[in-house]
Order: structure tokens, then C-alpha cells, then sequence
């Protein structure tokens, strides 16, 4: 089973297991996980939002918990197929 796969059943998992339940995103983690779906390094996020890569870790460490994945692959996932971050 490729990664891909193991994510998309975890996420089809947690998405029938909390139907009613839509994670709460801040508006500055919502930030974040946008720029890291373009594929922006911690540095770079930093720079735009005019915080500090330490901040950006703890925006994504939130954003991983709030969502119940494992890594920001399966973050971006997660949110894009549950409209939470726009695809483009």
C-alpha cells in the first residue's frame, strides 16, 4: 500500500468517524497551511507573515493536532478534499 493510499484511508476513516465534527482552523494557521500546500519552507512562511520559524512550527504542530494527521502531506490533504484550503 503506497503512502498516498495509507493517507486517503485514514482520512476517509476520520472523515466518516467525524461527519459532524469540521476542525477549527485560525485564520493564521489557515495561513500557514496555505502556503506550505505551495510548497513555501518554514523560513519563507516566517518572512511573509513576519513571525518566526519557531512560530511556524507551533502554527503547524496545531494545525496537525486540530486535523489528527501525522504530517503536513497528509494536513494539506485532509483540508483540501474537505474544502478547509482552496486547491489553487
Amino acid at each position: 500500500m503506497s503512502v498516498m493510499d495509507r493517507v486517503e484511508k485514514t482520512v476517509r476513516a476520520r472523515t466518516n468517524a467525524d461527519k459532524d465534527k469540521e476542525p477549527v482552523l485560525s485564520l493564521r494557521e489557515t495561513d500557514v497551511l496555505r502556503l506550505l500546500a505551495i510548497g513555501l519552507t518554514k523560513a519563507e512562511i516566517g518572512g511573509k507573515l513576519n513571525i518566526s520559524t519557531h512560530t511556524v512550527d507551533f502554527h503547524t504542530w496545531s494545525i496537525l493536532s486540530k486535523l489528527g494527521v501525522r504530517n503536513v502531506a497528509a494536513a494539506i490533504y485532509f483540508s483540501t478534499s474537505r474544502g478547509l484550503i482552496p486547491l489553487a
